[in-house]
């Protein structure tokens, strides 16, 4: 892959063959075709991008092997064997910040193991490791484990999707075809994990799993990820909503509406603000038959937003009358959420009535936002 300053060999796409023996001209079928990184990537405080696909900069590459049973071989020279390594060692730097890793990815069976083998940075402001990408738009259903056991089946709906989750294993299906594409590694365990991200977009058309957000490299050295795709996914549970989508019936209470207003008209929710005083919009629901320590999923729609002042929040609440204080879980909505499905996990922290699922705006006039499709799952076994 020489068409950029990255490695020359990295992992950029993954498909399926009919047999072992047949050719891949006319025969494979791409799950995965890359417009991006797969592996692992930083990104400095300039919110550049570095490492794998997106460049080394001012860096290099200090070495790289390809080994088969142990032994070095040519990418040049046809070779056959157990076991399949490319391993290579770079370091990128950019805008004052110098990023290093040494990376290894084994071939066999259950897919491509990538393990992080050294890593060093200085002025990092993210990494992402583990990102395997489903190519298409039809891949609408996400399959979570937190025990690489059970999978719930969460659905990413047919428009754009964005999360901040803490599973350990994700898996992006294709409900109409069976195929899919997921990584496995018990991430959130290691130190500065932040949270698992899944990004259904259209440019390009994909759904792509941040398996894992660190707040450095160092963290990572010797963190194994598997990346797996395949025909048919093993099952998934899909758990039934535990709440009322129109907003106004089943366990819906009366609207929070300060300096503004709130209202439910065919399942969606519109907030508004009505004064140049910042408002304190809320709507909350009662989570029914919902068990302490246990944990779900939970997502909303955020349909629209009239400009991009003030905050808008999605909560899992502890209070009756809808605060956040004490929240089990609260992710900030954010202008680049508009058009999409947010999804989150939660250890429920009450029972109920006392533990809420909410929306939150506070803002000034003219903000005026809209939401449908409120749902809570518990998760599978």
């Amino acid at each position: 892959d020489a068409g950029g300053s990255w490695p020359e060999f990295r992992p950029t796409g993954a498909g399926i063959l009919p047999d072992f023996e047949a050719t891949v001209a006319g025969n494979v079928i791409w799950l995965m075709d890359d417009i991006g990184a797969c592996d692992l990537v930083a990104k400095n405080g300039a919110g550049t991008f570095m490492l794998s696909y997106h460049g080394l900069g001012t860096g290099g590459m200090a070495s790289e092997t390809i080994t088969i049973d142990g032994e070095a071989v040519s990418h040049t020279v046809p070779a056959r064997g157990e076991a399949f390594e490319l391993r290579n060692s770079t370091t990128s730097i950019s805008g004052g910040t110098t990023v290093s890793r040494d990376l290894s990815y084994l071939l066999g069976s259950g897919g491509i193991l990538m393990r992080v083998n050294a890593a060093s940075d200085t002025g990092v402001a993210l990494v992402y490791y583990g990102m395997p990408m489903a190519t298409g738009g039809g891949y609408s259903e996400l399959h979570l484990s937190y025990d690489d056991i059970g999978y719930t089946a969460v659905d990413l709906g047919s428009g754009l999707a964005d999360g901040d989750l803490t599973a350990r294993s994700a898996r992006m299906r294709d409900p109409t075809t069976s195929y899919w594409v997921g990584s496995r590694g018990n991430l959130p365990a290691v130190s500065g994990f932040r949270k698992l991200r899944p990004d259904k977009s259209t440019s390009p058309l994909r759904t792509k799993t941040y398996m894992g957000e660190f707040a450095d490299m160092a963290s990572l050295i010797g963190v194994e990820v598997r990346l797996e795709w395949g025909v048919t996914a093993p099952g998934a549970t899909t758990m039934t909503n535990l709440l009322d989508p129109s907003w106004t019936g089943g366990n819906w209470a009366a609207y929070t509406a300060v300096n503004g207003t709130v209202s439910a008209t065919d399942g969606v929710l519109t907030m508004s603000s009505t004064s140049a005083t910042t408002s304190n919009l809320r709507a909350h629901s009662a989570i029914p038959n919902v068990a302490e320590g246990e944990r779900y999923v939970a997502s909303v729609d955020f349909l629209s937003q009239a400009n991009t002042t003030g905050t808008k929040e999605f909560f899992i609440g502890i209070n009756t009358n809808g605060s956040t204080t004490g929240a089990a879980r609260s992710v900030t909505l954010a202008s680049t959420n508009v058009g999409m499905r947010v999804v989150t996990d939660f250890v429920a922290n009450a029972v109920a009535p006392n533990q809420r699922f909410g929306i939150r705006n506070a803002g000034v006039s003219p903000l005026v936002t809209t939401f449908q499709n409120p749902i809570v799952r518990k998760v599978g076994a």
